[in-house]
Parts: C-alpha cells; structure tokens; sequence
C-alpha cells in the first residue's frame, strides 16, 4: 500500500492551523503541525516530510527562515508559503528563494487543495526522474570504456563516441589525444584515478572539434578496476551525455516560472491599479486648477506618462509575459532618449555622480516598436547600471545602423536578418560588473543579484519585448571595468 504523502503545516495562528489540517487530512494526506517557526525546525531536522506548507510572518523564526532550513536539510522537499495580500512583495522573495508557490489567507478549501496537489505531483515527478537516470545505463547516451594504465582505450564502442570525436570506434586510443578531453578537465580526473581514487564530475562542458564546436553537457565518472603493487593496471571510463535532460529540465524550469509570474500578476494588478488610478485622478485634478501655460503643465504630462508605463508592465504581467507583437509604432530612438522623461533620468544620475554621455548616429532609420516598451528596456538597464555604479562612473549611451553578424550574435541571426537594416543601441557602463556564473541567467524571471531590493523582472521582460519585435538583445561584461547591453531592432 502506497505510503500518504507527509506535510508540515507551521502556523502561529491556531485557528489557521487547524483549518489547514483539517482540511488537508480531509484528503487523504499525513499532516504534522507546529505552532511556530521554533518548534518547526527541530521537525524538519529529524522528519522527512513531502511537503512544507508555512506562514510567511511569524515572530522569532519566520517563513523565511522556515524556507532556509528546508532547503538546507531536503532540498527536494516542496515549500508553499501562506501570507495575505499586504505581503505580496514577500511572496515573490520567497519563490525567488525556492519556494514552489503560494496561498493566500484566508485559506480557501479547493484553492488549498489544488496548490498543495500540485506541489506533491511536482515531488512525484522528481523521484520518477531520479528513477529514470539511474536505469539510463540502458540507453545509448551513455559509453562505458576500459582504459589501461597508460591511457590507452581497450575497449568500449559507443554511439556517444561518434557524437564528440566523429567515430564509434575509438579503441587503441589514448585518452589524452582524443581532442577535446584535455580541454574539459578530463585529463586531470584520469590522472587522479590512476593514483586509485574513484572519480566523479558532473556537468562537464565538453566541446568538440567536429561540427562547428557544438557543446555537450557530460557526466563522467573514472574508477580503478585492477590493481596490482599500488599500481592502477586499469579502469573503467563512464561518460553520460546530459545535454538534451539539461535543456529539458531547463524549460520546464522557465514553464514553472512563467506560470508563478502568472498567478503572481492577479495579486500585483490588485495592489497596483487602483493607487494608479488614484494618481491619474489627482494628476487631472491638478491640471484643472492651473494656466495651461503654467511649467508644471510638462511635469505632469511626463507623470501621466509613467502611470501609463506602470500599466503597461502590470498588463504584461497579466498576459503571463506573452510576447505578441500587437500594436506597431514607427519610432525615431535618437528623438526618444531626448524626451522629458529621460532629460529627468540624466539630471539625477548626474546628481548620483554618473557621468551620461550619449552618441548618436545621424540619419538614424526609425525602427517599429512602441515608445512605452522601448522606454521600460531603457529604464530598466540604465536602473541596474546605476545601481552597479554606486560610486559614480560613466553611462555611454550610443545608437547607430548594424549589420548582425552570426560570429558575433550566433545562431539568432537567419536569413531574413542579414538581408534587413537594423538599428543597434548600446548602453554601456563602467560599474562593477557582472559575476561570469550569473551571466547565464540575467533573463530568467525572478533572478537578481540585488537581494530585497530586486523583483528579477526587469531584465526578463525586456528580452520578452525585444524578442517579441524581432530583436536580439545581448550582454558582454567583466567584473570591475563594467557592463554593456546591445540592443538591435529591425529598422522600420
């Protein structure tokens, strides 16, 4: 009989526990409870539980806490966070932090019930997974090789062979002639098991000399099979090849994310809107009681503008971050980065000791996007330069016609691009840079370097836009000189 899935429910509310409890046994579940963060950690210390389900706010040890402990101790262990709509903005650190989603007081049967099934079948799925990779010694991504104490191949023929170095058959080979081995590490580990270690290395960026230097993902492991007076006479070389379940686990990671940023869009439109619409009201009010002609007439046209901006990016978190192209509008960029709005932007990074400088190309084609969606790209990455440039330094802002060159850009250039005039915009800083290991992530929803004081939306959804206007959007830095992103558009 199939063991019930157990859940820690942690609650400093009674009332709210019990109802948690109830309802959650009410379905066949195991439930354990604890009445604060404190009496929770020893539980989690010593219990396997197949989900968490905890209150955000808590004295002493809080949700966040709750979050911390969890993931030290079973990181495969799911998290749902319970909180109220005044703690939306701690919702979304929590799932930033690991947390798999999150339920709102007070809590509803069937919506408890839905999320707390779904974070059992994500931990399900997990463990059939984990399965699945350890019967995989089956299948041809993996080659199992015999090596003699020299380095020489004796046996051992497998289609994965064919994939890096071009051949199935690789026997009589030595080890550290086959191209690409040197490279990934992989002499290093064959050196270290011929002193009688077994060796295993994980993620293994193998690149091969074959077919325009495509990168595979490799689990490999080395183990001594033979020895004789100290001496290592042979061994065992795995090779796993992970790429495809890399890239798999990778979208269903993004597919995860883009449905939290859904269901995250109903709470934030909540708060938002209607201090929005407050704005607005005020702003027209404001405008009534003065002369047309008066200076503050432009302040408020340029505020009427961002509570449109706001508006948008909530409608964008609405539409789960679709990407539709929707409305065209010719725009001139040199025109846009000389508005009111950014004429402000500069005159407070100056006062921040951020020197602007901008250089723009004459004759400049117009490209087709709309001037609220070009704006919130530039807000947002001109923001994070100013916050990599705490110190002051230099913000070079530059616009000029490109030619996409698939050296440079990969393999998002097709046919269509280089038969086409583009426009490129280059924002370039002289701050701190960015780590080489968060480079792959920088537009992953959720993702920021900057702690509480980042939502990690802002990058993600300037490449939804620019990719939705057919654009690329790429980054180069180096920690301590600074950071440059390079936007190229379609021109119009």
């Amino acid at each position: 009989m199939q063991e019930k899935p157990k859940i820690l429910v942690v609650d400093d509310e009674e009332i709210v526990r019990l109802n948690i409890e109830r309802i959650l046994t009410s379905v066949g579940y195991a439930v354990v409870t604890a009445k604060d963060g404190r009496d929770a950690v020893p539980l989690i210390s010593k219990d396997e539980f197949d989900l968490v389900l905890t209150d955000l706010i808590m004295e002493d040890v809080d949700g966040f806490a709750i979050l911390e402990e969890v993931k030290r101790v079973s990181p495969e262990t799911i998290v749902i966070i319970v909180t109220g709509y005044g703690s939306l903005a701690s919702a979304v650190k929590a799932m930033q932090k690991g947390a798999f989603d999150y339920i709102l007081k007070p809590c509803e049967r069937e919506e408890m019930i839905f999320r707390v099934k779904k974070g059992i079948e994500k931990k399900e799925m997990e463990e059939r997974l984990l399965k699945f990779k350890r019967m995989e010694t089956v299948l041809s991504n993996i080659g199992v090789f015999t090596l003699d104490g020299s380095g020489f191949i004796t046996s051992g023929k497998s289609a994965i062979s064919k994939r890096l170095w071009g051949t199935e058959d690789i026997v009589g080979r030595d080890i550290r002639q086959l191209p690409g081995v040197a490279e990934s590490g992989l002499v290093a580990c064959f050196e270290q098991a011929l002193s009688g270690q077994d060796i295993d290395k994980e993620n293994v960026r193998f690149y091969t000399q074959n077919r325009g230097h495509k990168e595979f993902i490799l689990s490999v492991h080395f183990k001594p099979v033979n020895s004789q007076n100290g001496r290592v006479n042979s061994l065992m070389w795995i090779v796993e090849d992970l790429t495809r379940r890399t890239q798999v686990m990778q979208q269903i990671g993004q597919a995860e994310k883009l449905a939290a940023l859904g269901k995250l869009a109903a709470g934030v439109a909540h708060e938002i809107n209607n201090p929005l619409n407050i704005i607005s009201l005020d702003v027209e009010f404001i405008k009534s009681q003065i002369e047309p002609t008066s200076g503050i007439t432009e302040s408020l046209r340029s505020i009427n503008e961002e509570v449109d901006r706001i508006a948008h990016i909530v409608r964008q978190l609405q539409n789960h971050a679709k990407t539709d192209e929707g409305i065209q509008e010719s725009l001139d960029i040199n025109e846009l980065l000389n508005s009111h709005i950014f004429n402000i932007t500069f005159s407070q990074l100056a006062k921040s000791g951020i020197k602007v400088n901008l250089d723009p190309a004459a004759h400049l084609p117009h490209v087709f996007i709309p001037k609220t969606k070009l704006t919130q790209v530039f807000m947002n990455i001109i923001k994070n330069a100013e916050d990599a440039m705490s110190k002051g330094g230099a913000l070079t802002i530059t616009t000029r016609r490109a030619v996409p060159l698939r050296s440079v850009y990969g393999t998002e250039v097709t046919k269509k691009f280089m038969s086409r005039d583009f426009v490129e915009i280059v924002i370039a800083d002289t701050g701190v840079g960015i780590k080489k290991e968060d480079m792959n992530y920088l537009f992953e929803p959720f993702f920021t370097t900057k702690g509480f004081d980042g939502t990690g939306l802002g990058l993600f959804i300037s490449y939804s836009i620019i990719k939705s206007y057919n654009g690329i959007i790429k980054v180069e830095s180096h920690e301590n000189k600074g950071t440059a992103f390079s936007i190229i558009l379609p021109a119009a």
